[in-house]
């Protein structure tokens, strides 16, 4: 699930201004989903506290952890917003979870509602239990100029791996400017076969500093890998 959430994580950090923090007499820690499986699955990404992004429950917690999990967010009928696009895109509802389940045991069961968001295969959302306060910036397609200069980033990337980049090839290369600050950050995937079984995988996030001048600030190549 790493190789899958790592984008998603890039994105939800730059996010956080988006975000209020709610209080209660009985505060309940705000908690951030990835949104799975063409919206049918909820896996959480991280939690939120005193403004900080901090790690939350995994598959690997001892079954205590993930029962009291279960209990406060995963109860059924709990309705959490979800994001898609930086905004409020509709809603996101468990049906179930069942925290001692193999291989499963920190993911529910949901449903999602949403006119806006077409959550399928790698298109994926956000589910949260934050009210956001702010509007997102920018979500686009890059121009193709923009995808040039991104995939000569990535290459030269590959190259340096030693790997050659002469079978490129990208998923989801998306545009956004989630923070308004007026730089475009560009985060997507891309791999090259580099066999009959195996490939070399690369996420990449791509900062845009002004037009057609990029520098890379975040890269994650992983080595060749046996395809699945």
């Amino acid at each position: 699930m790493k190789k899958t959430l790592t984008p998603i994580l890039l994105i939800l950090s730059l996010m956080m201004p988006i975000f209020a923090q709610k209080t209660t007499t009985k505060p309940v820690t705000n908690v951030i989903f990835a949104v799975l499986n063409d919206g049918r699955t909820l896996e959480p990404l991280a939690k939120i506290e005193n403004g900080k992004l901090l790690q939350t429950v995994s598959g690997g917690d001892e079954g205590a952890i993930l029962t009291a999990f279960s209990k406060t967010y995963y109860k059924p009928k709990t309705t959490y917003n979800l994001i898609f696009g930086g905004n409020v895109a509709g809603t996101a509802t468990v049906i179930k979870n069942d925290p001692t389940a193999e291989c499963s045991t920190n993911l529910a069961t949901a449903i999602t509602k949403s006119t806006k968001a077409k959550l399928k295969g790698m298109v994926m959302g956000l589910a949260t239990n934050m009210k956001p306060t702010k509007t997102f910036g920018t979500r686009r397609m890059p121009t193709p100029a923009e995808r040039a200069e991104v995939e000569k980033l990535v290459s030269a990337e590959f190259a340096k791996n030693k790997v050659s980049p002469k079978a490129l090839r990208s998923h989801n290369l998306t545009a956004l400017d989630v923070d308004k600050d007026g730089k475009i950050e560009f985060v997507g995937t891309y791999w090259i076969t580099t066999s009959a079984t195996e490939r070399a995988l690369l996420f990449s996030s791509l900062i845009r500093l002004e037009p057609i001048n990029y520098q890379s600030v975040l890269v994650n190549l992983e080595p060749s890998n046996k395809m699945k």
